[in-house]
């Protein structure tokens, strides 16, 4: 009802904070040198209610934090666009948007309280109500949508908690699985270590020595990452007390050749990459090369404020310790030297980050670094250079599975023996560690304490492995990771891999992890099969990964062959394996591969597959039953595109057949909008495949538009999808294959090539679309044309429809049953309930199951703001959302004002809803911004939409507004059609939309319901509605309509001082205010006029008649208001937008200049109006015409306008015509243009000839005529008592030009003295004189009545703004005069009249006024002469009688 869009239970104001924080605003912002508005400080704040005003008393805005919060969003880039009509848009701060908000909140309250005066003493129904009911209902709604915003957010967290403690409880496995605690790895230590060195002790009894106790040129071993102490551990803190200490506090672990236990009499040097060997050619060079060099492990240095951020590089710090002092130089001592490196470093590499370091690592770094440059200070430069090279060359990473207490580990003590078998796994790895003169890895499988080979990042070299692979020919090995060993070569690998065929069959091998083992090869992969292929090797092998390892073709189908055949394999990873690389035996390899009945995960990614593979790869995909998993990222990259389509989409075509898989990842498959649509499709009845991956793909926000309809939807068990790095790539720059689906206007021309997967997705969602309309196929596909003949598809058991894959088809897709069964009961005036009905059967409904993977989606991507606004642009244009969802949404408080500024249009509940979801905005700050954001779409009054627009389509608000228009430009296509109207359209289409331009162009479509709405881009168009008032449209009375005259005016004042950019405002906010209100009111012609002299300026003029244009109940009067423009320009431009059909003057064409161009329908169908009024009335009538040819030659047609021109289909179809009209009152044919008004215009016209406002213009006749009218009006009360005088007693009832001389000076009219008044008089005779006959009848002296009442007009209005405006006390003029006055000479001249006239804001005819009240003819008025218009107050208004008889 009328009275629940305007009711606002919020409404208290808190006036006088509010004006203290305003005015004291203004002052600061007049310091600033920012927009000042000092009209605003006027405002009447007691009686302001409003969303924006509401939200300040909320917050309860004190004196100083308007300014200040406000005034902190003045950013260069922050701003957005307005227009009051004009093309070129204004800029707008947010402090502006706030300012002019404010005001526009103001000016709307007052005209919607006169409003609602107005209408409840009529006794509308819809204005009359209980306000306690109507209150109690909106509480009880309120609650309701906040009951549900609670237990969506309980549902939501508890989903969330429960993804979130699977993945934890899932990485506890993984991690208890994969690692081992610090007790048993010490105990291990304890084992292995003194082992090592008792058998270096028996190796090295005859060990020579070198002086000292130690050999020349012996370099001691680096210790082992597991051997170092802690930073934080007791042996640490001791070593910062004492540089000479050693870490154990015994003597220096190894310092001494004679002392050491492991060289086994050779010497230590560094090997590539971290690899230690030893050399048996001792260098018994300078004591001073001697040196001996530990290193500790990468140390992640966390930060100090705890900050989690891992966007960010994280940074590793390498500590070393370094001796590089000689012993010869410092006898019995040593120096130790600490350097800090820093590392960059990833954990998906195996790198620690500073994630997994506490700040007493870092403040153990810091601590560090001062005692090395302590230390350093007394070394030599050159042992310095040679201690940091060495300190790189010894740098390891440490693998993430290795924690940084286990590897800086105590050095062991004696322990408790291990087993047999693990005395003799140990004993043989240090056997080969001593042969190949190595250091030891103490892993668990090489101390003996397990059967895994865990290997991953350890940089090993091919005598590591020999070392490995003299244990596993004896014991054996479970499972196998040697991930990211770069050194390993393909011999020693396949010698390895040899090995694990050979070990007893009661230790089987489980897994092998060869991942990025760059230099394993067609070796290594042959053993790997023919062990395949073998049942009785790796029977119980379930997991294989071979990625990064570049193969021969020659090797791949062995290998696939071999995995075929295997009866466990489970996991299977050939990612960047070279495969797809010979297109003859891939195809081949796939079919072996999926031949498997145990693989379940499969990895192709970074392969190179074509359409036929993918194909070939789908039709294999879909028909196992088994595979759960497949990756296949990054395949697509090396192909090209054929005609725009990638070739990833003829796989995912495939997959609506699929009823196995559960993982997918397709990313970096350059996947764009139109193959999102092939996945939506595809997927939509998938209901095992719950996890999605297609990051880094050009999607867009059409492509995500598809991923949120298909985790939306209920038959499908999608429950995330990652897109991350999706939010590139649209469609606005592509020229082929441009159709696009929306699922909110999916109705359309489609013209598909089948063969095409996306045309073929197109057919199979608009299938899928007719069922959710539930429409039979015959009834939403209509104008059926193919090649060759095309039926319908059958639905087969499992819901889908088999679509041809060849062929041609052009079909129009209708859903109009649909929506008309819908639309029931709904009125072809009612916009708003139309709209809401037509979008809520259009859009889309997360079903409840749904929600919370939504939630989660939107959750998972916080932080990544690109993201996050395609996400939001997605939902906000195919989605209804609640106020449930909108508060959800806002749980990321950093982007309120962008949630709120572009989903605000798909909220359900009409304007309560939207309210609340105004108010979730948390501060004064992020409330503006979210106006900025949706400030079109809260501007748009569906119920008269008439208006001029300038969308910014990448906006969500402005994409929804445009959006709005096409459906509601629909909407009245048809109804103009049942109704048979004629078509006024501007291309004759019945389309109410004109002059519509995108990207700077003209729009190519037809009819905007048909424009495939990009994403982004400028859209310009005109919408002139063709709702007109009802036969019993009630008009505004008297009291109403001056209240709103006073808030549109009065309060909208500004001085001649005021800024061009501060008025621009000023206006913009009245012509807002008005707009919001203009449904709720009809209005006459002669209100009109008055409202129009409120404006200053022919732009703003010009929007506050298109903005009423529609609610203009006497049309036919419309040459009252229309004398307000100024010049006929101003008129075109008006026609231009309005529609030269629809506001054509049809009653009253006279005086008016005409140009039209026969290429636009609307203007040809006005000429040929025109034409058939002249051919009834008098083809003389046309003045001054011609035609102009389109290559510019003009034609004066000599012989008159063709008469043939009465025939719409004869005339030109292309061409400029320019003609004038002119008629006199006995010559016009009034019920001819009554029958033309209401067949083109639409206007209903029930009234007689003499019951319409004859006009004229007073800019339209000569000067010397408005002189003597202005003379005569002052004096006469009727021009028939003048024309009595002039023709004398008794005359014979017309007037000669003697007479007329004789009568002007009977009246002693002093305006024509001087050596031109003779001039002027012949002209005043002439004009009166039309025929030329000598004489003037009493007809033709009936001219002058039509001005006499304009000049009347003028001087009452006038007379009436006074009244408005100083509100005189008494029936004098005083009041007025001393506004007027500034000065106070006593008297006003013709420059300073105009002047006060336009700084007191009346903008009507001035000088009409000054003529009249300048008596004397002096050029200037004196208060005396002023007080003269008093009398018009009791003066009998000529045209009241008329104007009620109209209304």
């Amino acid at each position: 009802s009328r009275s629940a869009q305007i009711c606002d239970p919020f409404a208290a104001c808190s006036a006088s904070a509010l004006r203290n924080s305003f005015c004291l605003a203004m002052e600061e912002e007049r310091e600033l040198n920012m927009i000042k508005m000092p009209t605003l400080a006027q405002a009447n704040w007691n009686r302001s209610h409003g969303t924006f005003v509401h939200h300040l008393n909320r917050e309860a805005v004190s004196e100083r934090a308007f300014h200040d919060q406000v005034a902190n969003l003045v950013t260069p880039g922050d701003s957005y666009l307005f227009s009051t009509g004009e093309r070129s848009p204004q800029v707008v701060t947010p402090y502006a948007a706030a300012v002019q908000t404010l005001y526009r909140e103001i000016v709307s309250s007052a005209v919607l309280d006169a409003l609602t005066a107005f209408w409840k003493a009529q006794g509308d129904t819809g204005w009359v109500s209980e306000t306690r009911g109507l209150l109690r209902q909106h509480a009880e709604q309120i609650a309701r949508w906040k009951r549900e915003a609670v237990c969506l957010r309980v549902e939501v967290e508890t989903w969330t908690l429960q993804q979130s403690v699977q993945a934890l409880l899932q990485a506890q496995r993984n991690l208890i699985a994969s690692s081992e605690s610090h007790e048993k790895r010490t105990e291990r230590f304890n084992e292995f270590w003194p082992r090592f060195h008792e058998m270096g002790r028996v190796r090295s009894s005859t060990r020579p020595s070198s002086p000292g106790g130690a050999r020349r040129g012996t370099e001691v071993p680096s210790w082992p990452p597991q051997m170092l102490p802690s930073i934080a551990s007791p042996s640490w803190q001791k070593l910062r007390s004492t540089d000479t200490q050693p870490l154990d506090g015994s003597p220096l672990w190894k310092t001494r050749a004679s002392r050491s236990r492991c060289t086994f009499g050779r010497t230590w040097t560094q090997g590539s990459l971290g690899a230690t060997r030893c050399s048996s050619s001792p260098d018994l060079g300078s004591p001073s090369v001697a040196s001996t060099q530990t290193r500790l492990p990468a140390l992640s240095m966390g930060s100090c404020d705890g900050a989690r951020d891992t966007d960010r590089a994280s940074t590793t710090a390498v500590v070393g310790l370094d001796r590089s002092r000689s012993f010869a130089d410092t006898p019995g001592a040593t120096s130790k030297s600490l350097s800090l490196q820093p590392v960059s470093g990833f954990r998906q590499n195996g790198i620690v980050t500073r994630d997994d370091v506490d700040l007493n690592v870092f403040m153990a770094h810091k601590k560090l670094s001062t005692l090395s440059q302590r230390v350093l200070k007394g070394a030599s430069d050159t042992a310095q250079k040679q201690a940091s090279l060495k300190a790189k060359a010894a740098t390891r990473r440490i693998p993430v599975g290795e924690s940084l207490e286990d590897a800086r580990a105590v050095r062991p003590r004696a322990g408790p023996p291990a087993g047999t078998h693990g005395k003799a796994a140990a004993e043989k790895y240090l056997l080969a560690c001593e042969r190949s003169g190595i250091i030891p890895t103490p892993v668990a499988f090489a101390t003996g304490h397990s059967r895994q080979v865990d290997g991953k990042n350890l940089s090993l070299t091919d005598l590591h492995l020999a070392a490995f692979q003299s244990v596993v020919q004896d014991s054996g090995a479970e499972t196998v990771d040697l991930q990211g060993n770069l050194n390993l070569t393909d011999v020693a690998l396949s010698k390895f891999v040899e090995a694990l065929l050979e070990q007893p069959e009661e230790n089987s091998l489980q897994a092998l992890n060869l991942k990025r083992c760059a230099h394993a090869g067609q070796k290594t992969v042959s053993v790997i099969a023919r062990a395949l292929s073998d049942p009785t090797h790796w029977p119980s092998l379930w997991l294989l990964d071979l990625s990064g390892i570049q193969m021969k073709m020659q090797n791949h189908l062995p290998l696939c062959a071999a995995v075929g055949s295997h009866p466990n394999l489970h996991t299977l990873r050939l990612a960047d394996t070279g495969f797809g690389q010979m297109a003859c035996s891939v195809e081949q390899c796939m079919d072996e591969l999926m031949g498997s009945k145990s693989l379940r995960v499969l990895d192709l990614s970074w392969s190179c597959f074509n359409a036929d593979m993918y194909v070939h790869l789908g039709e294999l995909v879909s028909a196992s039953s088994t595979l759960e998993a497949l990756h296949i990222a990054n395949c697509s990259t090396a192909v090209v595109e054929v005609r725009g389509i990638t070739p990833v989409a003829y796989f995912i075509e495939h997959l609506s057949r699929d009823c196995s898989l559960n993982f997918l990842d397709i990313s970096l498959n350059r996947i764009d909008f139109r193959c999102a649509l092939v996945l939506e499709v595809a997927l939509e009845h998938a209901r095992r495949l719950a996890t999605l991956e297609v990051a880094h793909n050009p999607l867009g926000i059409l492509g995500t538009r598809s991923l949120l309809r298909l985790l939306c939807r209920s038959e499908s068990g999608l429950l995330y999808f990652k897109a991350h790095g999706c939010g590139t790539g649209d469609g606005s720059g592509q020229n082929t294959d441009f159709q696009v689906f929306s699922a909110t206007k999916p109705e359309g021309r489609y013209k598909l090539d089948l063969a095409r997967p996306y045309h073929r997705a197109l057919l199979r969602i608009l299938y899928t679309t007719s069922d959710r309309f539930k429409l039979s196929p015959q009834e939403a596909f209509v104008q059926i044309n193919a090649t060759p003949a095309y039926e319908h598809p059958a639905v087969d058991s499992n819901g889908r429809r088999c679509i041809p894959t060849s062929g041609h088809l052009e079909v129009n897709f209708s859903v109009e049953k649909a929506y008309q069964r819908a639309l029931q009961g709904v009125g072809e005036s009612e916009f708003e309930l139309f709209l809401e009905r037509r979008i809520a059967t259009a859009r889309l409904v997360p079903s409840w199951k749904k929600v919370r993977p939504l939630m989660a989606q939107w959750r998972s991507v916080e932080g990544l703001y690109q993201e996050q606004i395609v996400l939001l642009e997605a939902l906000a244009k195919d989605f209804q959302l609640s106020f449930a969802h909108v508060e959800q949404l806002c749980r990321i408080r950093s982007l309120v004002p962008d949630i709120l500024g572009r989903v605000l249009p798909c909220v359900v509940g009409g304007t309560p809803s939207r309210f609340l979801c105004q108010q979730i905005a948390p501060n004064l700050q992020d409330f503006i911004r979210m106006l900025h954001q949706g400030h079109t779409f809260l501007l748009l009054n569906v119920e008269n939409p008439t208006g001029q627009y300038r969308l910014d389509l990448s906006n969500a608000a402005d994409y929804a507004v445009a959006e709005r228009l096409a459906i509601l430009d629909e909407w009245e296509i048809s109804a103009k059609v049942q109704l048979g109207r004629a078509d006024t359209s501007q291309k004759g289409n019945n389309s109410q939309v004109r002059n519509v331009r995108f990207g700077e162009r003209e729009l190519a479509a037809q009819v905007m319901s048909e424009w495939i709405m990009p994403e982004k881009g400028i859209l310009e168009l005109d919408y002139a509605s063709a709702k007109r008032p009802p036969p019993d449209a009630r008009m505004l009375d008297e009291v109403p309509w001056n209240a709103l005259l006073a808030a549109i005016s009065k309060s909208g004042s500004t001085s001649s001082d005021t800024p061009d950019k501060v008025g621009r405002l000023v206006v913009e906010s009245r012509l807002q205010a008005l707009r919001q209100v203009s449904h709720l009111l009809f209005v006459t012609s002669m209100q009109m006029r008055q409202l129009l002299g409120s404006f200053a300026t022919e732009v703003a003029r010009a929007e506050c008649f298109v903005i009423l244009f529609n609610r203009i109940a006497d049309m036919h009067n419309e040459k009252v208001f229309r004398v307000r423009f100024e010049s006929q320009d101003e008129l075109a431009r008006l026609r231009d937008r309005l529609g030269h059909a629809s506001y054509f003057p049809f009653m009253q064409p006279e005086q008016t200049r005409f140009s039209f161009d026969f290429a636009q329908y609307d203007q040809q169908m006005a000429a040929n109006a025109l034409v058939q009024i002249a051919a009834r009335e008098k083809m003389g009538n046309l003045r001054q015409y011609s035609f102009v040819h389109l290559d510019g030659t003009v034609d004066p047609l000599v012989a008159g306008v063709p008469r043939a021109w009465e025939n719409i289909t004869k005339m030109p179809k292309e061409g400029t015509f320019y003609v004038g009209y002119e008629c006199a009152p006995e010559d016009r044919k009034f019920q001819l243009r009554k029958e033309l008004l209401e067949t083109y215009g639409c206007w209903i016209a029930t009234v007689e000839e003499d019951e319409v406002m004859w006009w004229s213009a007073l800019k339209e006749v000569p000067l010397a005529v408005r002189e003597y009218l202005e003379f005569l009006i002052g004096r006469y009360q009727s021009l028939d008592e003048v024309f009595r005088i002039i023709d004398g007693p008794g005359g014979n009832g017309v007037i000669s030009f003697r007479e007329f001389e004789d009568g002007i000076k009977k009246m002693k009219c002093r305006r024509f003295k001087g050596p031109n008044g003779a001039q002027k008089i012949a002209d005043i005779f002439r004009y009166l004189d039309p025929s030329g006959e000598g004489q003037i009848s009493k007809g033709e002296w009936k001219v002058l009545e039509r001005i006499w009442k304009e000049v009347d007009m003028s001087i009452r209005e006038f007379v009436q703004f006074c009244d408005r405006t100083w509100c005189p006390k008494d029936d004098t003029m005083s009041q007025a005069w001393t506004a007027l006055d500034a000065d106070g000479s006593g008297s006003i001249t013709k420059k300073e009249w105009s002047s006060a006239l336009q700084e007191a804001g009346f903008f009507g005819p001035a000088m009409p006024i000054f003529h009249f009240v300048d008596t004397d003819n002096e050029g200037s008025i004196t208060a005396d002469e002023f007080e003269a218009l008093a009398s018009y107050r009791k003066r009998p208004n000529p045209s009241a009688p008329i104007a009620a008889a109209s209304s």
